[in-house]
Formats: structure tokens, sequence, C-alpha cells
């Protein structure tokens, strides 16, 4: 038993007398790392996720300040004290409406001037003039609460009042005046972070009827509005 293992010692010593100058070389012939180049260190690295834009992460919202303004188009109910009611459906052939606001957190605060040109197919007939011929300019100032559904996108709910100069006849025309308490609703959307939409359907009713007046010439105004708008933080 002793003899094999001395004979066992014998073989392992032999083997590592032939091995040990074999390692030694590999190890001396082995290429020396090389330092990694900008390309590879590059590749190696984590790319930093960039956050989306803020109109498309929803980080845009209402909750900033700045203002907007812009130019619209609408449909038009008019409802006239002594006369039948007219409307005009025609986006295009209503005049021009023009508004400015100011959002500041949840809410907004606007002003709109509208000039309502309409043709009645009846005649029209206000402090003994008659004519086929309507013009109406309205001023409004409106507050609106904001209320953010999705990326980009609002509901709003407001109020505001109205002042309307009422002109019957293409020429020497009659002028009237009226004021009335206006409500509204609608959806304000981020097409883009300078780019805003506003569709808008409003109702406004005359302050003297509301009071349990005989009310004015315009009793009542039923609109839907689209504003293009430029929008900008401050």
């Amino acid at each position: 038993m002793r003899s094999y293992r001395k004979v066992l010692l014998m073989l392992t010593a032999g083997w590592l007398v032939v091995l040990a100058p074999e390692l030694s070389s590999a190890q001396e012939q082995a290429p020396a790392l090389q330092p990694l180049t900008e390309w590879e260190r590059l590749s190696f690295e984590s790319t930093p996720v960039r956050p989306e834009p803020d109109y498309l992460s929803g980080q845009r919202r209402w909750q900033d300040f700045g203002v907007y303004f812009g130019i619209g188009v609408r449909q038009l109910e008019l409802s006239l004290k002594g006369n039948p009611s007219v409307a005009s459906y025609d986006l295009l052939s209503n005049g021009a409406a023009f508004n400015v606001g100011l959002w500041d957190g949840d809410w907004s605060y606007e002003y709109i001037r509208n000039v309502d040109l309409v043709a009645s197919n009846r005649t029209l007939t206000m402090g003994g003039k008659s004519s086929t011929r309507l013009g109406i300019e309205r001023h409004a100032f409106w507050g609106h609460w904001l209320l953010r559904k999705q990326r980009g996108l609002y509901l709003h709910l407001g109020g505001g009042l109205q002042v309307a100069r009422i002109e019957l006849g293409a020429t020497s025309p009659k002028v009237f005046s009226d004021n009335g308490l206006a409500l509204g609703a609608g959806v304000a959307y981020f097409a883009t972070p300078r780019l805003l939409l506003l569709f808008r359907t409003t109702v406004s009713r005359n302050l003297d009827s509301l009071a349990g007046g005989k009310g004015g010439h315009l009793q009542a105004t039923f609109t839907h509005a689209l504003f293009l708008n430029y929008a900008f933080p401050l």
C-alpha cells in the first residue's frame, strides 16, 4: 500500500514539473487587456430616458399660468321680442368672433367679442323699424371652471355677463342695447403646446326678463362656437 502511495506522489510531482513551464508561458502569451473605446463604453452605459413633452405626458395643465387669444366661428339662434326666432347655421356667414383669456390654476377668465350679421327670411320689426337685416355686437366677460380629463383635454363650465348692441336695418339702422346673463359649457384641447382648441355651447337670457320684467329686444341667444387659439404660459 505504501509503495502505491509513493508511486502516486512521484507521478503527481512529475506532472507538475512538466506543466509548470507551459502554464507560465501561456500566461505570458495572453494579450493584455486593452482599454475600451468611446463607442464600446457608450454601448455598455444605460441610455437615460427623457420625459415626454408636457403636452403629451399631461404635465401641461391648466394649473399653469398663461394667456390665450384667437378667433372663432359659430352657429346662432336668436330670440327677439315680438318677432320670430332667427337661426343661422352657416359658420362662415355669421360674422367674426374674437376671444382673449387668462388661465390660472383650475380657472380661466375670458373676454369674447362677437359681431353677428344675420339675414332673416322673415321681416323683423323693432322700435317702429322693419328689416330683414340684423346686426348684433356682443361683449361677454366669462369665468370658467376647468376639469382635466386626460392628456391635454379639459372640460369647462362657466358663466358671465353679456352686453349687446343691436342694429336693425342695413341703412340708417335702428340701434338698441341689452344686457344678459350667460351660461356655457364645453371642451378645451391642447392640440400642441401652443395650439388650443375651444368648443363651447352657451345660452344667454335678458337680465330684465330674468328679474321678472318685460325684457329687452334680445330675449335670449343660443350659440355653438369653435375657437382657434394661440396659447403660451407666463
